[in-house]
């Protein structure tokens, strides 16, 4: 319960704009395991619509594999929550977000 308490002291003693980044961190770090995302699971954007699947999973980021659409490594601070076997995202246009692609031949180096 301790921990509990510093958490909420630190966010009454936050601005607005700030309260909203750490929570979207808090959140991150919750979900931030290996073993909280895993290959095969789908992806979903902020408005709920299907986004591709998780093929590669590494410590900050994973790869989504994207039908019809350049995979992309998905950093983790932009997971919001994960629902059974699928992964929510905070975006909702995942062209906007100019995270990195893996090499279009061969496999994925980051």
């Amino acid at each position: 319960m301790v921990e509990n308490r510093e958490f909420v002291d630190n966010m009454e003693a936050r601005t607005a704009d700030s309260t909203v980044d750490l929570v979207r961190d808090v959140i991150a770090e919750q979900i931030t395991s290996r073993t909280d995302i895993v290959e095969g699971m789908e992806a979903r954007d902020s408005n709920n619509e299907f986004v591709g699947g998780v093929s590669v999973v590494r410590p900050t980021h994973f790869l989504l594999d994207r039908p019809m659409a350049r995979d992309v490594w998905v950093p983790y601070s932009a997971v919001v929550e994960i629902i059974e076997d699928r992964v929510m995202l905070s975006v909702a246009d995942l062209n906007d977000m100019r995270w990195e692609n893996p090499p279009l031949l061969g496999n994925p180096v980051v």
